[in-house]
């Protein structure tokens, strides 16, 4: 079965170069859905890629990545269609592999790991708590391998959503009896994880205060709340034995440098006190006009 691969970047240009480059050669065809980036993204791909299998399409820059990825579902003329953030770069044969899992066992959806490159504190502490969310993640996120029937059966993803719009889908697709899961022989690598401290608490800031919209009526269960009493607390370090414990079962390179050990807790408690301290800010203001042309996607 054929692919349409489908990438969506905003003022990328930094790594679409290396993005398009590992998804070009294992698709039927690649659809840009460019929200009128400024910083030269679609010239970059005009002058490099001087090929007619990639298409490009701009579209305005307050439209949610939800829209771009619904835009590009419907030029595709593939049966299946592979959803990439425009930061990430595949392995060589992610789709092949994804491809014959996803036939194979009548999945509606499939994905793979991420990896995180680099060698400082904060690059280790990223790479495990990526390491643990795909393991953990009943669904694949930032790349997956998708059947277009299923896809337009629950009407791709809702355009409402200005964020945690692959959660719905996913959501909506388990309903009717679809199946997706993430498999670890496959991996891609992600380039734009956050390069220091204050830029990886800016995006939790960015996705706590916004997230409660995933949650539709109920943004709070008392098991949320709970969770986010602890976390913001200093009991939320206690946290960092869970991860502990998960990194020494899975045998992480990270868990024989003893700096990292030792200010791993102190990463742990910001990643989460940030993220619930906007969550509730979020919730409290019912801050629902983002100007998402201000936020990468």
């Amino acid at each position: 079965m054929n692919v349409s691969g489908i990438v969506c970047p905003l003022n990328t240009a930094k790594f679409i170069e290396q993005c398009i480059s590992s998804i070009l050669s294992q698709v039927d065809e690649l659809i840009v859905v460019d929200a009128s980036s400024d910083d030269g993204t679609v010239e970059l791909i005009k002058k490099k890629f001087k090929i007619k299998k990639i298409k490009i399409y701009i579209i305005p820059r307050d439209k949610p990545l939800a829209y771009a990825r619904n835009f590009g579902a419907k030029k595709a003329k593939h049966p299946l269609i592979l959803f990439s953030d425009a930061d990430l770069v595949l392995d060589k044969n992610w789709v092949q592999v994804a491809k014959d899992t996803l036939l194979k066992e009548n999945l509606a959806s499939i994905g793979g790991k991420t990896k995180v490159i680099g060698s400082s504190i904060l690059m280790k502490f990223l790479r495990v708590m990526r390491h643990r969310e795909v393991y953990a993640c009943k669904y694949p996120t930032r790349l997956f391998l998708m059947d277009k029937k299923a896809f337009d059966s629950v009407n791709g993803f809702d355009e409402r959503n200005k964020m945690g719009e692959d959660e719905n889908l996913y959501k909506r697709l388990l309903i009717k009896g679809y199946r997706a899961k993430n498999i670890y022989t496959i991996a891609e690598t992600h380039l734009g994880e956050p390069d220091s401290l204050s830029r990886l608490l800016k995006r939790q800031a960015k996705y706590g205060r916004f997230s409660y919209l995933e949650r539709g009526k109920k943004p709070y269960s008392l098991g949320n709340i709970l969770l986010a009493i602890v976390m913001i607390s200093p009991l939320g370090i206690l946290y960092s034995i869970r991860i502990y414990t998960y990194m020494f079962r899975k045998k992480l390179k990270e868990s024989r440098d003893i700096v990292f050990l030792v200010l791993m807790p102190f990463y742990l408690y910001l990643f989460f006190a940030v993220y619930f301290w906007n969550n509730l800010v979020g919730f409290v203001t019912k801050n629902r006009d983002v100007k998402w042309h201000k936020l990468k996607w």
